[in-house]
């Protein structure tokens, strides 16, 4: 190989090891980080929040919003000037993974191609926190997920840089409206021993149950429940207890329609061994197999399907 061929060779050399340590200085996972920004996503302590806005879902131009406020050391759900109950460990949950993010990393400054971000016209999910003074503590448009699945995209104030985040916070905002609300019936919520008695009364038909026409009643004693219409099985009016106490809704209705409890078709009455009682009633049909129940115990009129109505609305075993 002549001289010329050997400088040649040795400077082509030179320049790829050049090319890759600097390709190693600014890939390097201690330049990545000091470019991204000391900036967190929520501005104060969680427990300073008090008014939590998700605009409408991704995709979902026009959707429905959530509008969450704290109230009474608890998160209500407004809808129809109305506070629905929330579950408040999942607000919370969402506001501590707000304030865990620490640090923003660019992604794209640029005007055009937000659709690969997830964050086109109609695409991306406005979240707004505030404080009881009204401070915002955090404003933020959502977008999809990153390659890896790890980091989400977002735009501080819905506008200008774009910015990847840690996303183990992203999961709970794609949820629905019923898995923030606190659908328990009963609230707060009973141990079986707290009942002393049961009163159930139904005239409603459900396919394949033995609701209409039902009626019977139990109290305790002596450790055991005894009734004026039948000697039941202890461990079969537990039962009926049990699944009344774990009643759950699909959805709390805010205003419900004027003919939903015209007529009740279904009455359960709970004697409560510290005094008082609650009543729950059924009303019509919501359709799509659900009806109306409301209870007063938390006031609230819940949809609940027909398939846990049926759980309820039937005869404990009589003794042999």
């Amino acid at each position: 190989m002549s001289y010329r061929s050997k400088v040649l060779a040795l400077s082509a050399t030179l320049v790829a090891l050049l090319l890759i340590y600097g390709a190693g200085i600014v890939f390097s996972p201690a330049r990545v980080a000091a470019r991204s920004e000391r900036t967190s996503l929520l501005k104060g302590q969680a427990s300073e929040a008090a008014a939590v806005s998700l605009g409408s879902p991704r995709g979902q131009a026009g959707g429905p919003s959530l509008e969450f406020s704290r109230e009474g050391g608890t998160w209500v759900l407004l809808d129809q000037g109305r506070g629905l109950p929330l579950v408040a460990s999942r607000v919370e949950a969402l506001l501590s993974g707000l304030a865990a993010v620490k640090r923003l990393s660019p992604r794209s400054e640029a005007a055009t191609g937000l659709e690969g971000f997830g964050l086109g016209p109609g695409a991306g999910r406005r979240i707004v926190v505030k404080s009881a003074s009204g401070k915002v503590m955090a404003d933020f448009e959502l977008g999809g997920y990153g390659p890896t699945g790890d980091e989400v995209y977002l735009r501080l104030g819905g506008t200008g840089t774009i910015y990847a985040a840690p996303g183990s916070f992203a999961s709970a905002l794609g949820q629905e409206r019923q898995a923030w609300l606190d659908l328990k019936v009963i609230q707060p919520p009973l141990k079986p021993e707290e009942v002393s008695s049961l009163d159930l009364r139904s005239s409603l038909r459900l396919p394949g149950k033995e609701g209409a026409g039902l009626a019977w009643k139990a109290s305790r004693k002596d450790g055991g429940w005894v009734s004026p219409q039948a000697s039941y099985e202890a461990v079969s009016v537990e039962s009926v207890l049990r699944s009344i106490l774990n009643l759950e809704g699909q959805d709390i209705v805010a205003l419900p329609p004027a003919q939903a409890f015209s007529k009740v078709q279904a009455s359960l009455e709970l004697g409560l061994e510290k005094g008082g009682k609650i009543v729950m009633e059924v009303g019509a049909s919501a359709g799509e197999e659900r009806y109306y129940l409301r209870s007063s115990s938390g006031g609230q009129v819940y949809l609940v399907s027909g398939y846990s109505l049926g759980n309820l609305l039937r005869m404990p075993q009589a003794k042999e």
